[in-house]
C-alpha cells in the first residue's frame, strides 16, 4: 500500500515544496499519510486475526484412523485444500493505471511548468517550484484514493463486527462482485 507510484509522486511533490520552504503548501500530504495509515492498520488487523485463527486451529481434533476414533494434533491432519490465487483488485488496478497515466503527464508537464515560470516569467526558483507543484497537485486524485480506502475500511470493520475474517481490504471488493452489488 505504501510503495505505489501514486504515493511516490505525491511525496516527490511534497519534497520539492519542503526544499523551497513552502510548508503551508504541503497540507495535501496529510491525505496521503492518512491513506497509507488506513491501509497499514487494516493489514495489521487482518494479520492479527489470521494469527488468532491459526492458534485456534492448532487444537487437537477427533479423527478416524484405521476405523478407530483418535485424537491428534491438527498439524497431523491430512485434508486436501483448494488454493485460491491472489484475487486481483479492479480498484487497485484502476488506481495504478491512473497513477501511471498521470505520471506520464505530470513529470514532463512539471518540468515544462517550472521552465516556463523560471525562464519566461523570470520567477525565482522557489516561486517557480511552488507554482509548478501547485498546478500538479490538483492532477493527482488524492481524494479518490482516500475515498476508496475509507469505503473498504468501513466494510472491513462492519464485517469484523459480524465475526467475518477479512484478510485483505480488497476482499470486500471481491465479495461485492460475487454478490452482484
Amino acid at each position: 500500500m505504501f510503495f505505489i507510484l501514486f504515493n511516490a509522486l505525491n511525496f516527490l511533490l511534497a519534497f520539492l515544496l519542503l526544499l523551497v520552504g513552502a510548508y503551508s503548501n504541503m497540507a495535501f500530504i496529510a491525505i496521503i499519510i492518512l491513506n497509507i495509515t488506513i491501509g497499514i492498520v487494516q493489514e495489521i488487523r487482518a494479520r492479527d486475526l489470521v494469527s488468532k485463527l491459526t492458534i485456534l486451529s492448532n487444537k487437537p481434533v477427533k479423527v478416524i484412523r484405521n476405523g478407530q476414533e483418535a485424537i491428534v494434533p491438527s498439524t497431523e491432519l491430512v485434508a486436501e485444500t483448494k488454493s485460491q490465487p491472489y484475487a486481483r483488485s479492479e480498484l487497485t488496478d484502476a488506481i495504478k493505471k491512473i497513477a501511471k497515466f498521470t505520471s506520464y503527464i505530470i513529470v514532463p508537464l512539471g518540468i515544462l511548468l517550472f521552465l516556463q515560470a523560471f525562464f519566461l516569467r523570470s520567477d525565482t526558483v522557489d516561486v517557480a517550484v511552488i507554482k509548478s507543484v501547485s498546478a500538479l497537485i490538483g492532477m493527482l486524485p488524492k481524494g479518490l484514493v482516500l475515498l476508496i480506502s475509507l469505503a473498504l475500511s468501513t466494510a472491513v470493520l462492519k464485517l469484523g463486527k459480524k465475526n467475518v475474517l477479512v484478510q485483505n481490504m480488497y476482499a470486500v471488493e471481491a465479495l461485492a462482485q460475487r454478490m452482484n452489488f
